[in-house]
């Protein structure tokens, strides 16, 4: 009797967050009861509810679940889980960039990628790929394990530059340090991508370095190679 008990209880709270987004629409739900959702199952100790909950308060909220680098291990969710939560965390930064109409001035880029270095504590770089009109095509990026290093494969830019056709390409890297004053090696980099582009008839469109509340344009200020 004691087994059938327990798995009535958890599958009535599985749909409990269903059932009241059916009947009250999901905006009605909390931030527990959303998270529930996408759990979709709890544990041998938690319900999904309670689990939602349980992760809500130990990971700062839905903030920071979703829109900081806090870890998302826990008891109870296995790797399904951890990666599901993960395809929505990425997909919650990336909405403001594939909504932009137009990346046409370093403070649009600006706008349309800060989201995907927020909070980040180590070396991020992202490569834009625009088509004529200077909308975003294709994008990639890289990263290391290395704190304030990260690797950028100019070769497999201009491939894939080529295979998206693309028009212009743009290089938005952050410095976790705060401090945003351009390395030497970001300046040769910059130098080799610009010439590469150049040799196929792509424009290298600009180069952005970011904090989590600031950023420098390359071009604006007349940083090689945009210094001509």
């Amino acid at each position: 009797m004691g087994r059938i008990k327990v798995a009535c209880f958890e599958s009535k709270n599985i749909e409990m967050p269903r059932e009241k987004a059916i009947h009250e629409g999901v905006s009605s739900l909390s931030d527990g009861e959303l998270l529930a959702l996408l759990l979709d199952t709890g544990n041998p100790k938690e319900n999904v509810v309670e689990l939602g909950n349980r992760m809500i308060i130990e990971k700062g909220g839905l903030t920071g679940l979703f829109l900081s680098d806090v870890p998302l291990e826990t008891y109870g969710v296995k790797k399904a889980k951890k990666f599901r939560l993960l395809a929505v965390k990425e997909i919650i930064k990336r909405i403001p960039l594939v909504k932009s109409e137009s990346l046409s001035d370093s403070d649009k880029i600006y706008e349309a990628v800060k989201m995907l270095f927020y909070n980040k504590t180590r070396e991020l770089s992202v490569v834009l790929y625009l088509d004529e009109k200077k909308k975003l095509l294709y994008m990639t990026n890289f990263e290391y394990e290395m704190r304030n290093k990260s690797f950028v494969p100019v070769e497999k830019i201009m491939r894939d530059a080529i295979s998206s056709n693309a028009s212009f390409i743009i290089l938005v890297h952050n410095h976790p340090s705060g401090n945003l004053t351009p390395s030497r090696e970001d300046v040769l980099l910059h130098q080799r991508i610009y010439n590469s582009a150049s040799s196929l008839g792509i424009v290298f469109l600009d180069g952005l370095i970011l904090s989590n509340d600031t950023y420098i344009s390359f071009r604006r200020e007349k940083i090689p190679p945009f210094n001509i």
